[in-house]
């Protein structure tokens, strides 16, 4: 359609994460958004240790620092950051993530990451900040596991038939 319109390929969006928006935005009752970040971000480091691959250990351990990032900016515009109200913990349960295969966890991670963002009560100011953030991870989950969106409507549209 587009080479019928003279128009070049329309270009698919890639998602991201708006740290600035993110930094602006006011949030209230999103604990478990930032506790979900943590985790995730715990779970990569986790995965990270046990990888051998050195650039598969790096990505993984960025990654991580990314969704540390963004829990800890979530938590400070929502007051609660390292107060007595602050939902993180030092350590999360990953006996799942021992027992899988690395790269089906990693992508597992990143839909459980996109479902947050999309079921999180987030204000209006800062809807489209976590569309694009679960449009990241969806996009992360599908460099991972190419297949698995396919497998599950759960993965394609998080938070739909929660």
């Amino acid at each position: 359609l587009a080479g019928a319109l003279a128009q070049g390929a329309p270009s698919l969006p890639v998602g991201g994460l708006d740290t600035t928006a993110l930094s602006l935005a006011s949030f209230r009752d999103v604990d478990p958004l930032i506790r979900g970040l943590d985790a995730a971000a715990y779970s990569y480091e986790v995965l990270a240790a046990r990888q051998e691959d050195p650039a598969r250990q790096d990505a993984w351990n960025a990654r991580g620092a990314q969704l540390r990032q963004a829990g800890e900016r979530v938590a400070t515009q929502a007051g609660v950051a390292g107060g007595a109200a602050d939902p993180r913990s030092a350590v999360y349960d990953v006996a799942a993530l021992l027992n899988a295969d690395p790269t089906a966890s990693a992508a597992a991670l990143e839909t459980d990451v996109a479902r947050l963002w999309i079921t999180s009560d987030l204000p209006a100011s800062a809807r489209a900040l976590g569309v694009d953030a679960a449009l990241e991870a969806l996009l992360l989950a599908r460099t991972l596991a190419p297949t698995g969106a396919l497998d599950s409507p759960a993965v394609v549209l998080p938070g739909l038939l929660d």
